[in-house]
């Protein structure tokens, strides 16, 4: 068995889930983030970075429409139905996909593609030579796309990292507003926002206490004049980056 100091090495798997995207994917901004969060993460434990576009399958279908609806009405008119389609598309197709509580037709191609990633990122490590660990750290609309594999996978644990995330409006949906206790497989949540956010929330704006003890919130001063700025902003933040490379680290200790 390969060990570290008489301990077993831990293999990590980080899978990045950026959130919606205006037409075209630009993986630079989280390219850098995981560069400088790398560098600051010591240890001989493996570390796998991956990206996963889960856009890719819905701009294909975002696309077909915008060509068959661009032409009607005026510049302004066709300016907000481009981002209807292009941005507005990206849920409607997650969440408008689902049958009986499950993922089904598009967002279920999604999710199983993203079950793929981690399959094929963790199969270089033999379980008998590695622990393998899971993190999946998420931007925005991709919070919903790695809660749902939470929830849709109990037999594995992972670490959540999220920020500009929007998941504690969508809480409202349920009686209790949600548990943390349902998700017994999730296993630290660490969230990052701006005040100037208008996406983010924080487990505050929960009025069931159970999420307040369980989500480690960072809510960090930034302003800009424009909200939108602040939501796309924390990919080159250092503090931002910082709070990542230590919940990390800590999952695994």
């Amino acid at each position: 068995m390969r060990t570290v100091a008489g301990k077993m090495k831990t293999a990590n798997i980080v899978i990045w889930l950026h959130g919606v995207q205006s037409e075209t994917f630009d993986p630079q901004p989280i390219y850098g983030c995981q560069a400088a969060v790398q560098g600051l993460i010591n240890g001989s434990d493996a570390w796998v970075h991956s990206i996963f576009n889960w856009d890719q399958e819905v701009t294909v279908r975002e696309r077909i429409l915008w060509d068959r609806v661009k032409s009607r009405g005026n510049f302004l008119v066709r300016s907000i139905r481009r981002g209807i389609v292009f941005t507005g598309c990206d849920m409607w197709f997650t969440l408008g996909t689902m049958k009986d509580g499950k993922p089904a037709w598009l967002s279920a191609d999604i999710l199983n593609k993203l079950s793929s990633l981690l399959k094929e990122k963790t199969s270089p490590f033999n379980k008998e030579e590695y622990a393998v660990k899971y993190h999946l750290v998420c931007h925005s609309w991709g919070t919903w796309v790695g809660m749902r594999h939470i929830i849709d996978h109990p037999e594995t644990d992972f670490n959540f990292v999220t920020f500009g995330c929007p998941l504690f409006y969508g809480s409202a949906m349920y009686p209790d507003w949600g548990s943390p206790k349902l998700i017994p497989n999730l296993k630290r949540w660490t969230n990052i926002a701006y005040p100037n956010d208008p996406i983010a929330t924080v487990a505050a704006d929960n009025p069931n206490p159970e999420w307040q003890a369980f989500v480690k919130d960072h809510v960090l001063s930034r302003w800009q004049q424009l909200p939108i700025r602040s939501h796309i902003g924390y990919w080159s933040d250092k503090e931002v980056q910082a709070i990542i490379a230590e919940s990390l680290k800590s999952f695994v200790a």
